[in-house]
């Protein structure tokens, strides 16, 4: 397997197993939430808005029965996270523009938008890359919509504004980085773990040299015994059918030989 399908598996594990999580948590606190705006805030229009926010929950719990790939599953949590900022972001709309809304209105829209992103920032793992490009999108959407707004509401709206793009933008930025990071991180691990491996093979191989090489030597000397030592009688058998003293030279080469 090489780097990137081991990056993409790996990725994919982490992404079910928080993906799971991160859909319960959100069909329940969306659910929560929602009463909230009909107890206390008194929103009558964002029904529609939760729906969107559930259904990702949802259907990430409905596609794990048929999910396969790494792929897949990281797709799926990414439409869940894409679906919590889309609620986020018609319900902020439906606040802003609405004349009857008040502060304190403006004010849960605006923490409930900045809370959202910094969740998704940090439970997005697979998801990241695709959801630095969903909030790029979402962020220029924004940024269109409060423009084309009148004067005198784009001046009362500043301050929640910038809140929400500004939290927007660090949550990219810590998606982005964090992408960054882990892949490098992986990269480095994969890295080192092939250099062992390739050290792990080397060293086997050279084992089995250094056997094979004792193998012959033995082999060698074994089979060379015996024509030293037939070498050896002839010479003692020479050098005793020598009538005259041998020569100091010749005398010398027996020895050496023997």
């Amino acid at each position: 397997m090489d780097f990137q399908a081991r990056y993409r598996q790996e990725q994919g594990q982490k992404t079910r197993r928080i993906g799971l999580i991160v859909a319960l948590l959100a069909i329940v606190t969306i659910s929560y939430f929602y009463y909230v705006d009909i107890s206390t805030l008194s929103l009558a229009n964002t029904l529609p808005w939760r729906i969107c926010g559930v259904s990702g929950g949802l259907l990430f719990l409905l596609s794990l029965k048929w999910q396969r790939s790494a792929g897949s599953v990281v797709a799926m949590h990414a439409l869940t996270l894409a679906l919590a900022l889309v609620m986020m972001s018609g319900i902020s709309y439906e606040v802003f523009t609405n004349s009857d809304s008040s502060t304190e209105h403006f004010a849960g829209a605006t923490i409930g938008f900045m809370s959202v992103w910094m969740i998704i920032s940090v439970v997005a793992f697979g998801a990241r890359r695709l959801m630095v490009i969903v909030s790029s999108i979402l962020l220029v959407i924004i940024l269109v919509l409060y423009l084309g707004l009148p004067a005198a509401q784009k001046a009362s709206l500043l301050g929640y504004f910038s809140s929400v793009m500004l939290m927007g933008l660090f949550a990219l930025l810590v998606m982005y980085l964090q992408e960054h990071h882990e892949r490098q991180r992986a990269w480095a691990m994969y890295e080192l773990e092939a250099s062992r491996d390739r050290i792990t093979e080397q060293a086997q191989d050279l084992a089995t040299i250094h056997e094979n090489l004792l193998t012959f030597t033995r082999a060698m000397s074994h089979d060379l015994q015996g024509p030293l030592r037939r070498v050896q009688s002839f010479l003692d058998l020479f050098e005793r059918r020598q009538e005259k003293p041998l020569q100091l030279s010749a005398q010398e080469y027996l020895d050496l030989a023997r």
